[in-house]
């Protein structure tokens, strides 16, 4: 994790960029699909700040669309980035809306598991 490379890079919107960029159309290109993923992954990767940034911009609700996706990359890349998404630091309060947000994506991610591709 590099904290400076991660706030720098949610100042400059690359959340918002991510998140335009995520579509679940098939005929969308899945390797697109999957670094956007990727990056959205490590960019709140242990930072709580983009946490909250996406989760007032609905990246949970997004990315769960993305856990039917047809490629099995893409949901591995979606389940990576939901689990980076999960908990937070001890320092930080909990709130009903995270609470409530995580609860739900405990109660989502297990559809992938119906899918061993």
């Amino acid at each position: 994790n590099c904290r400076p490379g991660q706030s720098a890079c949610l100042n400059a919107r690359l959340l918002s960029i991510c998140l335009s960029l995520i579509s679940p159309k098939p005929e969308s290109d899945s390797l697109l699909r999957r670094w956007v993923v990727f990056c959205l992954a490590k960019l709140w990767e242990n930072y709580e700040e983009a946490k909250w940034s996406a989760m007032r911009e609905g990246a949970h609700e997004k990315l769960s669309c993305l856990l039917t996706d047809p490629v099995p990359e893409v949901r591995a890349a979606v389940v990576y980035a939901l689990g980076t998404f999960l908990g937070g630091s001890v320092n930080h309060p909990r709130n009903e809306p995270r609470m409530s947000i995580e609860l739900n994506l405990g109660l989502t991610l297990p559809i992938v598991t119906a899918d061993a591709s």
